[in-house]
């Protein structure tokens, strides 16, 4: 224990204080960083899939609704065959 905090000063509890101030600050430093790298990511997943639309030609566009629209049909069908089964 440095000799400038005196006599009065319990050694235990000098390092238990410490330690703690070392563990908040360096608990702060991994949040940001892992928040950092966590957002980064997120946005770019987010934004990658914003921006397909954009980058699309028309006839890939035409071609994904027909798809969007044939999995709904499938769907709906299917739905409307098991609440035959279950009547």
């Amino acid at each position: 224990m440095p000799a400038e905090f005196g006599n009065r000063v319990d050694p235990d509890q000098f390092h238990i204080t410490t330690i703690g101030r070392l563990i908040e600050a360096n608990e702060d430093s991994l949040r940001s960083t892992v928040q950092d790298i966590y957002i980064g990511k997120q946005r770019h997943i987010t934004n990658t899939g914003r921006l397909q639309d954009e980058y699309r030609t028309q006839a890939e566009k035409e071609r994904f609704r027909e798809l969007v629209g044939k999995s709904q049909h499938l769907k709906n069908q299917s739905a409307s065959e098991n609440d035959e089964v279950y009547k």
